[in-house]
C-alpha cells in the first residue's frame, strides 16, 4: 500500500517544500512583514494579565509537557485575543484531509480558526497553530506547512494563509502565499515586550481576517 505524504516525508521542511514545490523567502516578505508591525495599545490592566502569566512560564516552561502548555499558557493568550465570533471560532485538535498534486495528506492540526455551523467545520480555514514542548518535537513548522497546503487547495479564494508555530517559549509566525512562505525570527514569550508583541500580532491577524480574507 502506497503512503500518504504525510507519511512518505517523515516531517521534514526540505522534503515537503521539495514535494510540492514551495518556497522559503528568508527576507523581505512583504505579508508578514506587514503582519508584524504592531502598534501597542495594550490597557494597563491586560499588561498586567500578560505579566501574571509571564511569570508562570518563566517558573514552569521548562517542565510543562505539550498539553500543560496548551492549557495553561497559549490558551490563555487565545482567549485574550478573542478569535470566537459570530462568523468564526476556534477548534482545538482538528483533523485535516485533502489531496494535494495527487498526494494524500493528513494533519491534526493543535488550533484552527474556521467557519463553523452549528458543530460542523466549514471551509474555508484561516489559520493554524501548532505547539511542541521543545525542539525534540516533530517540527510545528512542518505540521502548519501540511495543514495550509490541504486548505489551500479546499478553498476556492487563494487568499494567503496564516500561522504561529510554538516550540515553548518560542513563538514563530508564518505565511504561505501560493508557493512562497515565510517564517519570522521567532519572539520571546519570556520577555514582556515580546510577550505583548505577541498578542497584538495575534490580535493584528484577527483583524487581517475579518477585514481582508473573510470578504
Amino acid at each position: 500500500m502506497a503512503k500518504s505524504a504525510s507519511e512518505r516525508i517523515n516531517w521534514v521542511e526540505g522534503s515537503i517544500t521539495e514535494t510540492f514545490g514551495l518556497k522559503r523567502i528568508y527576507e523581505n516578505f512583504p505579508l508578514l512583514n506587514e503582519w508584524l508591525k504592531v502598534e501597542n495599545n495594550l490597557t494597563p490592566l491586560e499588561i498586567s494579565e500578560l505579566e501574571k502569566r509571564r511569570s508562570i512560564l518563566i517558573r514552569k516552561y521548562s517542565s510543562w509537557n505539550e498539553e500543560t502548555l496548551k492549557m495553561k499558557f497559549v490558551a490563555f493568550i487565545l482567549d485574550m485575543v478573542g478569535y470566537d465570533t459570530n462568523e468564526f471560532e476556534g477548534v482545538f485538535d482538528l483533523e485535516l484531509k485533502g489531496i494535494v498534486q495527487n498526494e494524500k495528506l493528513s494533519v491534526i492540526a493543535d488550533y484552527v480558526v474556521a467557519k463553523v455551523i452549528f458543530s460542523l467545520v466549514k471551509q474555508p480555514y484561516f489559520y493554524f497553530h501548532e505547539y511542541k514542548q521543545s525542539k525534540k518535537n516533530k517540527d510545528p513548522i512542518d505540521q502548519i506547512l501540511l495543514a495550509m497546503l490541504i486548505a489551500q487547495e479546499k478553498n476556492e479564494k487563494k487568499f494567503p494563509l496564516y500561522g504561529c508555530a510554538v516550540i515553548a517559549e518560542q513563538w514563530f509566525f508564518m505565511i504561505l502565499d501560493g508557493k512562497h512562505y515565510s517564517v519570522s525570527i521567532g519572539h520571546n514569550a519570556l520577555g514582556p515586550k515580546d510577550l505583548q508583541e505577541i498578542l497584538l500580532i495575534l490580535r493584528k491577524f484577527k483583524h487581517i481576517l475579518l477585514t481582508e480574507l473573510a470578504i
